[in-house]
């Protein structure tokens, strides 16, 4: 199968953090409240297995999603032949516990670390699957902070290890605004990886 060429911004240091949106601003949008029963939940088959893209340099950076328990599926990331080791001593390989669901017409991933440790809460990405190819949006943490300064959604600016945005909103809020024409402004187009075929 031909490589990928899809650009996107994949380096091993923004594996680390690329779905907890903590990339670009720096700033991690955490939603603590549960989610309401009537918002269903699954795995999406599209997603399993192993997915492509490529870094600034051209070198190629792997999403890989398994089935996992109760419902879940398990994301992982990791590079091919990675420069010396010691650049990335800090960036450990984040593990989530990931299940989808749909508001409107649109595709959301709603992820956890799988190290209950790394805090409470979760965290939301768009996406959606065309064929062998897979475009994921995260939170824009600038934009989010302006809907809740302007009263759009609920939440605080907190600082403990990184800052981050923490929305308290109830989730039937959440997903009014997710529904409504403005929900566009909140994510941030992180890019396209394609699917790898499997051996």
């Amino acid at each position: 199968m031909k490589s990928s060429q899809h650009k996107i911004s994949f380096a091993p240091k923004v594996l680390v953090v690329l779905l907890s949106a903590a990339m670009f601003s720096g700033c991690q949008v955490v939603f603590e409240s549960p989610l309401p029963r009537s918002l269903k939940t699954k795995q999406d088959e599209r997603l399993f297995g192993r997915w492509m893209g490529r870094d600034e340099e051209g070198n190629p950076a792997y999403i890989q999603c398994e089935r996992s328990l109760h419902g879940e599926s398990s994301i992982s990331f990791f590079v091919e032949k990675p420069k010396p080791s010691y650049l990335y001593l800090d960036y450990r390989n984040p593990i989530f516990r990931m299940t989808t669901t749909k508001i409107g017409n649109r595709d959301y991933m709603i992820l956890r670390y799988e190290d209950a440790s790394k805090g409470r809460g979760h965290q939301l990405a768009r996406y959606m699957v065309e064929g062998d190819k897979l475009t994921i949006w995260i939170m824009n943490a600038d934009k989010v902070k302006e809907a809740s300064k302007t009263g759009q959604i609920r939440g605080e600016v907190r600082v403990d290890m990184l800052p981050r945005v923490t929305i308290t909103d109830s989730w039937r809020k959440i997903v009014a605004l997710l529904r409504s024409s403005k929900s566009d402004e909140l994510f941030m187009r992180l890019g396209d990886v394609e699917k790898v075929a499997a051996r």
